[in-house]
């Protein structure tokens, strides 16, 4: 969830009804998510799980990363998961992150999770899409603008995306 430095974060996060969380950030929504418990499906996997299946896109035993490490992040590497798919999240700091990407060429799905290329930071992308000859599918959940520079990689590319 994208705050400016001065919000705590989970604060902002424990203020959402669990029952009005959409996006399951809140940590009874974590829990339901990773457990497989009755719950709501959040947007944001749910709308990436849609945008495969209308590709004709099976992610089960596919490699995907999944850029950026927060809140999104942890949802929708849950719903890959459940899917059977390898993801793989890259972030700033730890084993796998943006100064080593060329691990990951072989990576099949590139989902971006970060606020990389959002308002008013046009023009920028959290990776290349020329490290990954084997991408099949890219996906930014940046809203605006409609189209990141991400995204316009992957057309120029013909590779599925949204």
């Amino acid at each position: 969830m994208p705050v400016p430095k001065h919000i705590d974060e989970r604060k902002v996060i424990m203020a959402i009804s669990p029952d009005k969380d959409v996006d399951c950030f809140h940590p009874v929504n974590v829990g339901y998510l990773h457990t497989g418990a009755k719950g709501f499906l959040p947007c944001t996997p749910a709308g990436i799980m849609e945008m495969l299946k209308f590709q004709g896109i099976d992610p089960a035993g596919k490699k995907i990363l999944v850029l950026g490490s927060g809140g999104a992040s942890n949802t929708v590497v849950a719903v890959l998961r459940e899917q059977g798919a390898n993801p793989v999240v890259i972030s700033r700091s730890g084993e796998d992150n943006y100064q080593n990407l060329h691990l990951h060429e072989d990576a099949s799905i590139i989902v971006n999770t970060t606020p990389v290329g959002m308002y008013p930071n046009v023009g920028k992308a959290a990776a290349s899409l020329e490290s990954f000859p084997n991408c099949i599918a890219a996906f930014d959940i940046v809203y605006n603008p409609a189209r990141t520079e991400f995204i316009m990689q992957a057309e120029e590319k013909g590779i599925p995306c949204r």
